[in-house]
């Protein structure tokens, strides 16, 4: 990039646009999603009807795309581009991308005009024939003479935006995706999603975003179409039109769904005076809801690790069957593979991320019992995946780290299935900051089940020199705790962990950080995580509870989580209108929900299982005794052993983010 000296100066037209000031370390304008990524994972977007209706010109919306962490939302919005890119491919077409690559906590000002600025340069690069006299040209040297001089930041803002909607004027379509939207302060969300509200409201932009946390704007709440003849089309509308001319009549307003609107058809109660509006200016598309693709893509994985199973995955090069192919396939186990994909899948609960790294563990398996034997516990993957998470919250500044880390210990120390009304866990949090001598107290007394390391970079601060903030919204905490969590569109808006294996992973003491966090809490009385139920917990040596424990606490749970069980089965998607809900409820004899650890861990024994091989038995006896109740170890040696004995192998944060694609080195796949 160019010396900015030069800002300004007569530029020559032919190298206007290609003179670039120096941009905002947290952008990138581009992502390879990567040759070998199982591209079908997507199909379902490009056909889902929301974002078929986002591309329309007469549309203003913002299509935001929610995930927790490893959902794939940068890959996908690599694929969006490159698809964007392939379908609008004119003259007066254009597709502009910022991958946010960093957090944004300074410097907020200069990330949203840089932000403007780069969408400006992609919007223009594909012009050839360029004419001094155009305003969008005038316009951009007058930005670039206030860039020069010093003035002000809104000045200059001011200044790249009416230049951008210069420019947008002569464009027949317009996008602009911007990826990783969360990793922005709430004010420059705040600050960048006005400049963006602007744009489109003035202009042709359509603005795709990704996002691990949810607007909270009013969601549009699903409708029914008033003037369609078929009642299964006409239900559960997430974008339609509703009548403002009812409003003035003291009428319920009369809803059209898009095909109804575009044959034309009116208001019943207004008629021609009938003035139809899209009462919304975002429309969300959870990107894990959509567990149907993350199960053939399960099955693909599978079969291009282990030959062909019998699954029908669409993959023309699978290898010879493996050793625990050839197991799989045996007539005598064909129960053993549909509770294989069905339990891999169910612990994923839609998050590609996650199913990859169970399947890795799946991969490094060789006998069936085996297999099955290691349901019941956090794979060390998953933990350090998860540690990743929790070094991403330690590294924000003071108030939102220590706000990240007690509310997801808050949320981690109630079910998972019913979570935590936000005014309650507002009140936990609240009263947690005004009694540092008794937090200082319990922290004393609180030892971590398995991991006492502590990550590269961690500063885990002591509770009377914690700088504490009074946070004033949900949103704040939903940043703060980085994705981890989430909440329910319900009335009380309870919040939950974004998936049941994070929960597992805070609730169980995997992780010094909550741990520490969960010490500071005032839960007004209540238990401490350490005295659920009847009697204290044992713990095994992986630091996950024994499953007669589990038993204990599921017999415990309510009946009513019976309603909250089921997620979408099919290849769409919801948008975020109802909570979101686990997959995989299991009943035992009395009929009460039993968690996956119970179940998981006693598959082995309930379902019979065949192994060709001699050593198998002694495999499944391996497995059996690794259940076994054993004394749990001091704290050193379980520090020593968590990257020793037990196969844990310490990963800092930078191991990760050196490689911005979390690519996962095995045979035949790679993922974003």
């Amino acid at each position: 990039m160019d010396d900015p000296e030069g800002e300004g100066a007569r530029i020559p037209l032919g190298e206007l646009f290609e003179k670039r000031s120096e941009m905002h370390s947290a952008l990138s304008e581009q992502h390879e999603p990567g040759a070998d990524i199982w591209r079908p994972l997507w199909d379902w977007v490009f056909a889902n009807e929301i974002f078929q209706s986002w591309q329309r010109n007469s549309y203003t919306w913002t299509l935001r795309c929610v995930g927790g962490p490893g959902s794939g939302k940068t890959t996908l919005s690599a694929v969006v581009v490159e698809w964007l890119r392939s379908q609008y491919a004119g003259d007066k077409d254009a597709v502009a991308a910022v991958f946010v690559r960093e957090d944004v906590v300074a410097a907020g000002t200069a990330f949203v005009e840089d932000v403007l600025t780069s969408a400006f340069h992609q919007l223009c690069v594909r012009s050839d024939k360029v004419d001094e006299d155009e305003a969008y040209v005038a316009k951009y040297r007058l930005y670039l003479d206030a860039r020069k001089h010093g003035h002000r930041d809104m000045f200059r803002i001011e200044l790249i935006r009416d230049a951008l909607q210069s420019r947008l004027s002569m464009l027949d379509r317009a996008f602009l995706v911007i990826d990783d939207f969360d990793r922005c302060s709430p004010a420059v969300d705040l600050f960048l999603e006005n400049e963006l509200a602007l744009l489109a409201r003035g202009s042709r932009l359509k603005v795709f975003m990704t996002s691990r946390v949810s607007c909270l704007k009013a969601v549009p709440t699903w409708q029914y179409c008033d003037s369609c003849d078929d009642e299964e089309v006409a239900r559960f509308l997430s974008v339609y039109w509703r009548c403002e001319s009812c409003k003035k009549k003291a009428k319920p307003a009369h809803i059209l769904c898009q095909r109804c609107s575009d044959e034309g058809r009116t208001c019943i109660n207004c008629g021609a005076a009938a003035e139809f509006v899209q009462p919304f200016d975002h429309v969300e598309l959870e990107v894990d809801s959509a567990t149907q693709p993350v199960a053939r893509f399960i099955d693909w994985d599978l079969e291009m690790e282990h030959g062909e199973l019998g699954l029908g995955s669409e993959n023309p090069d699978k290898p010879p069957p493996s050793a625990l192919g050839r197991r799989l396939i045996d007539p005598r186990n064909q129960e053993a593979l549909a509770r294989l994909r069905d339990r891999v899948g169910s612990q994923a609960e839609g998050n590609i991320s996650l199913a990859r790294l169970r399947l890795d563990n799946v991969h490094q398996t060789q006998s069936v019992g085996a297999l099955f034997a290691r349901f019941d516990v956090l794979p060390a993957n998953i933990v350090d995946f998860f540690d990743v998470g929790i070094g991403r919250i330690e590294a924000q500044p003071p108030s939102q780290r220590d706000l990240g880390l007690k509310v997801i210990a808050a949320v981690a120390h109630y079910d998972f299935t019913l979570g935590i009304e936000y005014e309650h866990l507002q009140g936990i949090i609240r009263r947690s900051t005004k009694t540092p001598a008794r937090a200082h107290a319990k922290r004393t007394t609180s030892t971590p089940t398995v991991s006492t390391r502590r990550r590269r970079g961690s500063s885990t601060p002591a509770p009377e020199t914690s700088s504490h903030v009074a946070h004033r919204s949900l949103e704040e905490m939903l940043h703060a705790a980085r994705g981890f969590l989430t909440f329910r569109n319900e009335k009380s808006r309870p919040l939950v962990a974004f998936c049941e294996s994070f929960h597992t992973y805070a609730r169980e003491h995997y992780n010094e950080s909550l741990v520490w966090a969960h010490a500071q809490l005032d839960f007004g009385g209540e238990k401490g995580l350490a005295g659920i139920g009847d009697k204290a917990m044992r713990h095994s040596r992986t630091g996950v509870v024994h499953c007669v424990e589990k038993r204990d606490q599921a017999a415990a749970q309510s009946s009513s989580l019976q309603v909250h069980k089921g997620r979408l089965a099919g290849g769409g998607c919801r948008s975020r209108i109802g909570g979101r809900v686990a997959d995989d409820g299991t009943a035992d004899s009395s009929g009460r929900i039993v968690p996956d650890a119970v179940t998981a861990g006693s598959s082995a024994s309930a379902l019979r299982v065949h192994d060709d091989d001699d050593d198998d038995d002694d495999d499944d006896a391996a497995g059996a005794a690794a259940h076994r109740q054993t004394p749990t170890p001091s704290t050193p040696a379980m520090a020593d052993a968590s990257s020793g004995t037990h196969g844990r192998e310490k990963v800092g944060v930078a191991d990760f983010e050196r490689d911005p694609s979390f690519k996962l080195a095995r045979r035949g796949t790679s993922w974003a």
